[in-house]
This record gives C-alpha cells, structure tokens and sequence, in this order.
C-alpha cells in the first residue's frame, strides 16, 4: 500500500472493502531486502541481536549434498524439565 493510499484505505465509513482492496498492490523489488537467518529464532529463549545476523551460508550457495541434509535435517528438540512446582491436569 502506497503511503498516500493509507487514509482511503483505512476510511471503512466512505470506502467499501472492494475498493480499498483494490489499492493494495505487491511492494516494489527494492523495498525490501531478505537474507536467511539461524533457526534459533524460532525459540523465545534465545534473545540476542545475533539473531538477525546473516548466515556464512545460504542453501542456494551450498553444496547440493549440504543443501538437502540442511533443508531435511530436523532441529534437535531439548525435553522441558517437568516443573515440580505445579501439578499436571493430564
């Protein structure tokens, strides 16, 4: 949504959901930029500004045999320690 776009769009009083839909259009190829990150930022525990950093090496630069075990490769999952201090309902 163009910035200008952005008072129309919220006026739900004056414009109806069609129109205003029809002002949402795909951002332009230089807004944004995309780089692969560590999957450590899927566990709330970690809490680093180095989880924005940039991995040394993305699939599409890796070898295809380090591409496929990456890609397959499940994360290791770490059990939760059972918490002595409050009863389970199952």
């Amino acid at each position: 949504m163009a910035p200008d776009a952005f008072d129309f769009w919220l006026d739900c009083a004056n414009v109806d959901a069609a129109t205003a839909a029809a002002a949402i259009a795909p951002a332009p190829d230089d807004l944004l930029e995309t780089y692969e990150i560590s999957t450590s930022v899927n566990r709330v525990a970690n809490d680093s500004p180095a989880l924005l950093e940039r991995l040394a090496v993305s699939l599409a630069t890796a070898t295809p045999s380090n591409a496929a075990s990456e890609a397959i490769a499940p994360a290791k999952r770490v059990k939760p320690k059972k918490d002595e201090r409050q009863p389970s309902l199952f």
